[in-house]
């Protein structure tokens, strides 16, 4: 064990998975105690969730003294660069916060996020470890998990029911106008609908992103009939595609409409339906919608 990895488990901290991850935690611990402008540092993440992997991201955060904020973020590039040889840097603030976006040499990823002392319970949610803390900031902290607002959740749950709809009438013109790779893409949004209502019927508190970990939100029998619009780009197997995707939206659409109250569709489905089965005429094999 390295003298910087008995100072990370002196602290409280756990180990990496993987030796290359293993090494840039211990010099961002370095690097943040050194540094005069950090107040505080800390990892989160699957991470401190206790649910990584070799192929996890880093999810690491600074905390600076309010008045070296500005000098420390203008250094944000030298500090990453400091960690290791940096193949890709990235600023993204879309979340509100600063973030850097990172990929080291060695093939470590993930985001370092950045903000002040005085403004810093937004930069995070969930579990969290704390790596450097030199004033006790982070001692009891809790950084609540973002959740969505009841209205939230409808809204998007109204954009599936009526967008699933509007998806497959783009599907439909585009497989009569021989336009496959645009039809893929509809058929790719109706299985995405399909996908935020199972998410949706089984946790309805939950933000909900369609494919990112959706293995850990929806049973994997209820899957599987989304596995089956998987299809080639020809035409009849999309037009297959499209009829398990009606099944599966009708299976779980309707009920969880009326659950939350919101009308279903009934008129437009009948539109839809009657212009798909005109399609469906022109490949004589496909099943019923």
């Amino acid at each position: 064990m390295s003298w910087r990895e008995k100072r990370l488990l002196e602290k409280g901290a756990m180990r990496v998975e993987s030796e290359q991850q293993q090494a840039i935690v211990e010099l961002f611990v370095e690097a943040c105690e050194k540094d005069k402008r950090v107040v505080a540092a800390f990892l989160g993440g699957s991470f401190a969730a206790g649910k990584a992997d070799e192929w996890s991201d880093l999810d690491i955060y600074v905390v600076t003294t309010d008045e070296d904020y500005a000098s420390f973020f203008d250094d944000r590039q030298a500090f990453m660069h400091g960690l290791g040889k940096a193949a890709y840097l990235e600023d993204f603030n879309g979340f509100g916060f600063d973030m850097v976006w990172f990929t080291f040499a060695n093939g470590v990823e993930g985001e370092l996020s950045l903000a002040p002392e005085s403004h810093f319970d937004h930069i995070h949610g969930g579990p969290y470890v704390s790596l450097v803390d030199k004033t006790g900031l982070l001692i009891g902290k809790i950084f609540p998990l973002y959740a969505p607002t009841e209205e939230e959740q409808l809204w998007t749950l109204h954009k599936q029911i009526y967008g699933f709809w509007e998806a497959l009438s783009h599907f439909i013109a585009a497989i009569h106008r021989k336009q496959p790779w645009t039809a893929y893409g509809s058929l790719d949004e109706m299985r995405m609908a399909c996908l935020k209502l199972l998410r949706l019927k089984h946790d309805f508190t939950a933000e909900h992103t369609a494919y990112s970990k959706a293995e850990q939100y929806v049973p994997k029998g209820k899957l599987a009939p989304l596995a089956a619009s998987c299809c080639d780009l020809e035409p009849q197997a999309m037009l297959e595609a499209a009829l398990v995707l009606v099944q599966e939206y009708k299976r779980v659409c309707p009920e969880l409409a009326a659950k939350h109250g919101i009308a279903y569709p009934t008129d437009l489905e009948g539109v839809l339906l009657d212009r798909l089965e005109v399609l469906r005429h022109t490949f004589p094999h496909g099943r019923e919608a």
